[in-house]
């Protein structure tokens, strides 16, 4: 009678790599896959994160800007990744680069003056100016929304939960220019800036200084000590929308603007605070 297995060496060799194979096989295998995939990574890598050095630039001196919509955002060193620090207050920051570089960012990389680091979309309002507008329907109520973007005739603005404003985000919408009340284009200012304002407006000013200081106020660079070449003031002009340019001939002198400024600042009333600031929207006809 022949034996049961005729070739016992190679069977039980056999027995024992199914046998490894059954004990670490996963291992194994998840080892080979992530060896795999290294190697395809590298052979085709994706877009770089990008690393910017100077924020970006969207014309002239606009650059391109978020307000952090609460206090201890979480920071990381790269987009998606665990948070290595926070930033404690609100505030206003200039975007260095965004990820995915292409579409609706999901991840923005900040600073001021320098870089921070990645933090992500939902705890920030992309808003690269100081614009804002008081709708005239009671659906918004008293609190102003900022102005994101526009074209043509229409803009679109933030919106705010109910009972929330400057807090909690809600869906944007867009509206029509030609609907709306002629002071309800605003610019939002803190306290210190329209001190700011009353102070450099308490001389008189050359058109083309009374322009650089209409500017800074609605791209909130009032306290920016960096020039605005004639070059950048009239790409700012161009790229912004034309409500905000200032009227020809002006209506009211220097000296008119600035006793307006500080009946304003008299009466202050702040619809928002961060940071120690007070915010208030000021009509566009207030500014130089």
């Amino acid at each position: 009678m022949p034996p049961p297995i005729r070739y016992p060496l190679p069977t039980l060799l056999l027995l024992i790599l199914i046998g490894l194979l059954s004990w670490k096989g996963e291992d194994w295998t998840r080892s080979l896959k992530g060896s795999i995939q290294s190697r395809w990574a590298r052979l085709n890598p994706g877009p770089a994160i990008p690393s910017s050095t100077e924020p970006q630039v969207l014309a002239g001196p606009i650059v391109r800007k978020l307000l952090l919509i609460r206090e201890n955002v979480p920071v990381s060193d790269q987009p998606g990744r665990t948070a290595n620090n926070s930033i404690r207050l609100r505030m206003f920051l200039d975007i260095y680069d965004q990820w995915p570089l292409d579409g609706r960012p999901d991840f923005y990389r900040v600073g001021n003056r320098n870089p921070i680091g990645w933090i992500s979309e939902e705890d920030a309002l992309e808003w690269s100016t100081r614009l804002v507008v008081q709708p005239s329907d009671e659906a918004e109520g008293v609190a102003s929304v900022p102005v994101l973007s526009w074209q043509g005739t229409s803009i679109e603005v933030g919106a705010w939960e109910v009972g929330q404003p400057w807090r909690k985000l809600a869906p944007k919408r867009t509206l029509s220019v030609n609907a709306l009340r002629p002071d309800a284009l605003k610019v939002f200012l803190s306290r210190q800036e329209l001190l700011t304002l009353i102070r450099k407006t308490s001389t008189d000013l050359s058109d083309e200084a009374a322009l650089d200081l209409r500017l800074r106020a609605i791209l909130g660079r009032l306290h920016d000590d960096r020039s605005l070449p004639k070059v950048d003031l009239e790409a700012a002009l161009a790229y912004l929308p034309p409500q905000v340019r200032p009227p020809v001939p002006a209506v009211l002198s220097i000296l008119q603007i600035n006793e307006q400024l500080a009946r304003f600042n008299e009466n202050w009333t702040a619809e928002a605070s961060w940071g120690g600031l007070t915010f208030q929207p000021i009509p566009l006809s207030y500014l130089p």
